[in-house]
Formats: C-alpha cells, sequence, structure tokens
C-alpha cells in the first residue's frame, strides 16, 4: 500500500514506486480486520450495495473504495501559477 501523494510525485519524477507489502491479498487487510468485516467496492454500483449491505449489518463492517490514485494527480500536481 502506497500513500496517493508518494505515488503521485513518483510518477512525476519517473521514479520507482516503492511500497511495503502488508498483506498477502486486498487492500487493506484481507476479508476481515481484527475480526471485521471488509467489503471492498470498485465503482459507483458496487459501493452503493455494499454500504447498503454494511449499514444493514448487526455489527461493525469496512467498506473500502477502491479508486485510481491517477485522478487525485490531476489534483495534486496541478500548477497553481500559470
Amino acid at each position: 500500500m502506497i500513500l496517493p501523494l508518494s505515488a503521485s510525485n513518483s510518477r512525476r519524477r519517473a521514479n520507482p514506486i516503492y511500497g511495503t507489502p502488508v498483506r498477502d491479498r486486498g487492500t487493506i487487510g484481507g476479508d476481515n480486520i481484527f475480526g471485521v468485516p471488509v467489503r471492498s467496492a470498485r465503482d459507483a454500483v458496487d459501493l452503493r450495495k455494499e454500504l447498503e449491505s454494511a449499514f444493514a449489518a448487526d455489527g461493525p463492517v469496512i467498506v473500502e473504495a477502491i479508486v485510481d490514485s491517477r485522478e487525485y494527480d490531476e489534483i495534486v500536481l496541478k500548477k497553481d501559477k500559470p
């Protein structure tokens, strides 16, 4: 897992992107974190479905929204002066 700003800066400078793998699969901890189920959504339809399911659950649920961090690059790396 890598912070989007670090990845943005590395791509801009044409440096390799480094990260430390902390799990075998998934992005924030696999199927659960400390027993709390993790659900992932990759688009708006999945996000709505997972949120509805999470709010209907009897206990805590983590809903992870997986987004393309390259969109973040356009905002963060935008020059604020012409």
